[in-house]
């Protein structure tokens, strides 16, 4: 589900900036505390040697990921 997506966007996104990383750790989390929405709380662990720059480059990436985005819209039934 979304842990996978934000793993394989973390991933992905390191690659491209050729970031050195042994392992990524991702944990999803659903909060339907509120009958009127509910809210993803995710984690997002990477084991490796990045700098802040590239860091906050794949924090990006992770924000804008396409699943996010897609559940980030009001759905329908």
């Amino acid at each position: 589900g979304y842990a996978a997506c934000l793993n394989i966007t973390a991933r992905m996104a390191m690659d491209e900036l050729g970031a050195a990383y042994d392992q990524v750790i991702t944990h999803v989390e659903m909060d339907r505390s509120d009958d009127s929405k509910t809210v993803f709380l995710y984690d997002v662990q990477i084991i490796g040697n990045l700098t802040p720059e590239q860091q906050a480059a794949v924090d990006a990436r992770i924000e804008a990921s396409p699943v996010r985005r897609l559940i980030s819209k009001q759905l329908e039934f």
